[in-house]
């Protein structure tokens, strides 16, 4: 637990029966209960988190549980605010271990050792790569009003990839409201139920959110995991989206899932979150996509991790837009991380800036330490030119159609290129020149013989001694 919890016990010493303070056990701690408390008359403890709450009916108690005692068995215990705060839930969980007496092989009831272990009723984790308030909204039922009253209680921030203790919710009757901050530039909320009955599998729901403060229809759907996974059986619920769509095109994307359209701006920081409704959250995923202004690319699936592929989306003016697919797996084996890139790209590592282009009339500028994506219009010549913004110099065509390492000459400069062509993409990087970078070196080991060479077309020689 991640707050103190203070012990009590029935004190009998005196005329009258009285709860006594025990003990604070500090978060992620353990105390070994005195021998005489262990012996006592109750055979129980009873905890709350501080003096602001009631003592709980509910006691922590070894007694007797023949019919349990070797297994393991959990209960919920509820602290009354003793002020407006909401009440205080905490969910035990009791284990027992077997001790054999020295003169026997038996096992009896008095040779037990028991273990009780506190933690919340239910974890919130946000595995969403956004911030996220919650709220636990209380239902009051007032006499003698016909409707029932929600009070809301204080709203706390999750940030992305963290995990909070609900110790103030009341599954049975509390609502939980959920706001997403600054996604695609505005908030979206939902209203929801936290289930009062957890099974041993993955229980995942769909909540949909709509936006905050606008009238307009959209909507966002997104996945929650209820589930209780590690050996002390906490309850945890996962609000994550199976898809994440990256957008590595530099070009606006549009997805196309079912009969819903989803926009993927070319300048958002953040992937797009995708979710698929429930009825087909377990069957095979599949969508298609366009860029820009080009038709929809014929649909593919997006289900199978570590998949690679080449997706064209063809446009009526031009061959197409090539990309390259690429489909991993997150760390949170629910979430799947989707890339669309460009088939042909520029990775400009030199410290110049400098323009491509395929015909010396469109360039395109690629500046120092930056990336830029390509669209050929020509994929038969697919010729690339280079010219440096420092003197306006263009070098003479090199090839994109097989791998390659050359020292480019252009006007007075010289820069390394290399192009790596691959089934799924096309990279050009360009890097500084320096003395002992060329990508072929000559060494004369011959005993008083000169050797001319020279790169081949060119009139040029060099002559080594």
């Amino acid at each position: 637990f991640h707050v103190p919890i203070s012990l009590y016990y029935i004190d009998l010493s005196g005329n009258l029966e009285e709860y006594t303070f025990l003990v604070q056990i500090e978060p992620h701690s353990s105390f070994h209960l005195p021998v005489d408390i262990v012996y006592s008359k109750y055979k129980c403890v009873f905890v709350k988190p501080n003096d602001n709450y009631c003592t709980p009916k509910e006691a922590i108690c070894w007694k007797s549980k023949p019919s349990k005692v070797f297994g393991e068995s959990f209960s919920t215990i509820v602290c009354e605010s003793k002020t407006n705060e909401p009440n205080f839930y905490l969910r035990i969980k009791c284990s027992a271990k077997e001790y054999l007496l020295e003169d026997s092989n038996r096992v009896h009831l008095s040779c037990l050792g028991y273990k009780f272990e506190i933690h919340p009723l239910v974890r919130l984790r946000n595995l969403l790569p956004v911030h996220i308030d919650y709220t636990i909204m209380n239902i009051i039922n007032i006499e003698g009003e016909s409707k029932n009253r929600i009070k809301e209680e204080t709203t706390c921030s999750l940030k992305a990839g963290e995990t909070h203790n609900l110790y103030h919710i009341n599954t049975k009757s509390n609502k939980i409201e959920v706001v997403i901050k600054n996604y695609l530039n505005q908030d979206w909320t939902c209203v929801n139920r936290i289930p009062h009955k957890w099974t041993k599998d993955n229980q995942i729901e769909i909540w949909t959110f709509r936006p905050l403060n606008s009238s307009e229809e959209a909507f966002l759907d997104l996945a929650v995991d209820f589930v209780t996974r590690d050996e002390s059986q906490m309850r945890t619920a996962t609000l994550f989206a199976p898809f994440w769509m990256v957008n590595r095109t530099g070009l606006p994307l549009t997805y196309k899932v079912g009969e819903n359209y989803i926009h993927h701006p070319f300048n958002l920081s953040g992937p797009i979150l995708l979710c698929f409704k429930s009825k087909n959250f377990f069957s095979k995923k599949k969508l298609s996509f366009s860029i820009a202004n080009s038709k929809f690319s014929d649909s593919f699936s997006i289900d199978a991790i570590g998949n690679q592929g080449n997706v064209i989306a063809k446009d009526k003016d031009r061959v197409g837009y090539c990309t390259s697919v690429s489909i991993e797996l997150s760390s949170f084996s629910l979430s799947k991380i989707v890339t669309i890139s460009p088939f042909y790209s520029v990775l400009n590592k030199s410290s110049f800036n400098v323009d491509v282009s395929e015909d010396k009339e469109t360039w395109i500028e690629v500046k120092s330490r930056s990336t830029q994506p390509l669209w050929p219009t020509d994929t038969k010549q697919c010729l690339l030119y280079i010219r440096l913004q420092i003197n306006s110099s263009i070098s003479q065509p090199i090839s994109l159609k097989d791998s390659s390492s050359l020292l480019l000459k252009i006007g007075n400069r010289i820069i390394n290129v290399h192009i790596d062509v691959t089934e799924y993409s096309v990279v050009v990087q360009l890097t500084n020149s320096f003395k002992g970078s060329a990508p072929v070196r000559i060494f004369n080991f011959l005993d008083g013989i000169t050797v001319d060479y020279g790169q081949y077309l060119v009139s040029h020689r060099h002559r080594l001694p």
